[in-house]
């Protein structure tokens, strides 16, 4: 009943053209992240850090790659610095609040005071990310909307001229 349908991923064009053929992508431009004239060079950061920036929902996305990166703490410490609310709804994104580092049991008992918590902002997200190293976006391939979303991350990592790990 609609003419046209916007979506943000070629993934998701894809599933909406079942329902019309007049699909188009328009990727979302994080233009706000741009910084004119300032340069963030992460592989001279003066800390050793891991970047992840996300809704609370996504936090369990971290789950699949624990192991891993306790492993890699074990031999060369990092600070893992975590960018979202510090409180998570459980049901329906709207009751029952929980915090948000309850999501990542594992990685706090592992790492401790190594995992950073920060309430998202803009200005926070572009300051975490100037002194991190590395950002990472884990996916967790079997949730469908994470599936189709991970682009707008990785874009967001990279306007700020930080490598990442998808």
């Amino acid at each position: 009943y609609v003419d046209m349908v916007i979506c943000s991923s070629k993934e998701q064009a894809e599933l909406i053209s079942a329902y019309n053929s007049n699909v188009r992508v328009i990727l979302d431009s994080h233009h706000e992240f741009l910084q004119p004239n300032k340069s963030i060079n992460p592989l001279h950061s003066d800390q050793n850090s891991i970047f992840w920036e996300g809704q609370t929902a996504t936090l369990h996305a971290l789950h699949q790659i624990s192991t891993p990166l306790i492993e890699i703490y074990k031999e060369q410490n990092f600070r893992l610095e975590l960018v979202t609310d510090k409180k998570h709804k459980l049901l329906m994104n709207r009751y029952i609040s929980t915090k948000s580092d309850n999501q990542i049991p594992n990685l706090k008992r592992h790492l401790g005071d190594a995992v950073s918590l920060h309430t998202w902002s803009k200005e926070l997200v572009i300051e975490i990310a100037k002194r991190s190293t590395l950002g990472i976006v884990p996916v967790n391939m079997k949730s469908a909307i994470q599936r189709l979303k991970p682009e707008n991350r990785i874009m967001i990592l990279w306007t700020l001229g930080l490598p990442c790990l998808a």
